[in-house]
């Protein structure tokens, strides 16, 4: 068991019984991206937009959603679903086509819940109210913001396309109208340390984040942060001073708010060319477990 509110303890309590995740692409870009997606996207974004392996090639949403229930329900025997909008900017289309998309992807349920992954400036006031009136008792509605960091001359720096301002203002509507939301915040950015992933982590709780994602910097061959490393311009995170600064940001953490990730995926690190954050995830989570019960106990 984890010493912090992770994923499977969380739908333990919310559901009483383990959740499996429908991670779906519901056909959406980003703004970075255009609508064909083939812009150059964030200075760490894949040319994929970071969709897992599982969502690769060009199935219908109904046949995603199909695959996936299957695939959790035989392995895990799992049998309830959270519907999760995973790829790109998933409210980055006008109100109407969303609602058609959602629709489209709860019909294929039952859910208990739906998440939806998006940048900060693609949630205006028109696409919040419809996110919050997906809500019902059997159903949540939870939205993904990429914060990344909280200095703007960061955001700039990996070309994300918005300001803090943005995480703030997106941040406000949804809790005025009570949609809990999770924040990513990444380490290893360039300039910043730890100190940096820290106040981040700070301004997240600030802004009421009900959920964090943290990820170690992938330096992903094709983009701009991979040249960047190659040419000596950036250095790859160190595991240690990756789990110093994970385990520093949990003690912070607020005990109800629910920590999804703690680090990236193996099939997300198979991507890092360079030396950096090669430990397993089991290893990370590990070490970062006798950590924070030696911190504790001091």
């Amino acid at each position: 068991m984890n010493p912090w509110l992770d994923a499977k303890a969380y739908y333990s309590q919310r559901w009483g019984q383990p959740v499996g995740r429908v991670g779906v692409d519901g056909g959406f870009s980003c703004p970075n991206r255009g609508g064909d997606r083939s812009g150059p996207g964030c200075a760490f974004c894949a040319e994929t937009g970071n969709r897992p392996p599982y969502q690769a090639g060009d199935d219908a949403l109904i046949e995603q959603v199909r695959r996936a229930k299957a695939f959790l329900g035989e392995r895990y025997g799992i049998q309830s679903y959270s519907l999760y909008f995973q790829s790109y900017s998933s409210t980055w289309a006008p109100v109407e086509t969303l609602r058609q998309i959602y629709d489209q992807a709860l019909a294929q349920g039952p859910f208990v819940e739906m998440t939806v992954g998006t940048r900060p400036d693609c949630l205006p006031d028109a696409v919040a109210d419809l996110l919050a009136s997906f809500r019902k008792p059997d159903l949540d509605v939870w939205v993904e913001l990429g914060l990344q960091s909280s200095r703007d001359e960061t955001l700039a720096r990996i070309h994300r396309g918005h300001d803090v301002k943005a995480f703030q203002d997106a941040a406000a509507r949804l809790r005025s109208r009570g949609v809990p939301f999770t924040a990513h915040i990444m380490f290893g950015l360039p300039g910043e340390g730890k100190q940096d992933f820290l106040e981040t982590v700070r301004l997240a709780i600030a802004e009421g984040v009900s959920g964090l994602k943290f990820h170690d910097l992938l330096l992903v061959p094709g983009t701009a942060l991979h040249r960047d490393w190659q040419a000596g311009l950036l250095t790859p995170v160190d595991p240690e001073e990756y789990l110093d600064a994970v385990a520093d940001a949990l003690l912070e953490v607020p005990s109800q708010t629910v920590v999804w990730r703690v680090c990236s995926d193996p099939e997300d690190r198979k991507k890092q060319p360079g030396p950096g954050l090669k430990w397993s995830k089991n290893r990370f989570l590990n070490r970062l477990r006798e950590e924070l019960i030696k911190r504790r106990s001091r």
